[in-house]
């Protein structure tokens, strides 16, 4: 049997405005990873208003990691193209399954950088809104317990993680039981030691599934 324990998280943290620069990867190119940081948009290509798309060549070990990133198909901008390699270093994906991923990033530049004394004053006011990974510095996926395995416990369930200031979950809540008491603690106790960088985050929603798959031969 192939065991899987599937994330999906989405959080309130810093925006800019619709029409801000911001960091877009085709979904069908990432094959599911169990974390997936979006590289910061550089300072200066906000301010000249650079963007484009790249295809990146990733090389994945047996543990899921990715130490090998290249740019194939660069976005014409070497800053923006080494921004995006520097994120996909840090991606993870369950060990075993990848040995070579083509991911698609697009950096969308958005409207022209204000100033930075107006930018000042706006972010004072920004909201807290947006997808993904981005700002998390400490996010372990759930384990699968034995008892769990052994009783074929499945089930999806969502979760609202609520964070502390400097970045630490402050509580986690069951918004939808996995309809089992083990694996809603398992849940709980691990997504207590996410942490975010500093500010990011107010709340986030995290979404999981156990699940158990006939092995594909």
């Amino acid at each position: 049997m192939l065991l899987s324990v599937t994330l999906t998280v989405c959080g309130n943290a810093a925006k800019t405005d619709n029409g801000g620069p911001r960091v877009i990867v085709d979904p069908k190119t990432t094959q599911n990873p169990v974390y997936a940081p979006l590289p910061d948009y550089p300072k200066e290509a906000r301010v000249h208003g650079w963007g484009g798309w790249a295809l990146y060549e990733v090389h994945c070990q047996f543990n899921g990691t990715a130490p090998y990133v290249f740019t194939r198909i660069s976005t014409g901008h070497q800053v923006l193209d080494e921004a995006g390699e520097a994120a996909l270093k840090q991606w993870r994906w369950r060990g075993g399954r990848f040995r070579l991923l083509a991911i698609m990033m697009t950096f969308n530049p958005g409207k022209a950088e204000a100033s930075p004394s107006a930018r000042k004053s706006e972010e004072k006011a920004k909201d807290f809104v947006t997808e993904g990974k981005t700002n998390l510095l400490h996010a372990p996926s759930p384990p699968y317990p034995l008892r769990a395995r052994k009783e074929h416990m499945t089930g999806k369930g969502l979760f609202e993680l609520r964070f502390n200031s400097d970045g630490s979950v402050s509580s986690v809540l069951v918004t939808k039981s996995t309809g089992y008491d083990l694996l809603d603690e398992e849940c709980k106790v691990t997504f207590a030691k996410w942490r975010c960088k500093p500010g990011a985050y107010s709340r986030m929603t995290v979404p999981i599934s156990f699940g158990m798959e006939a092995k594909k031969h």
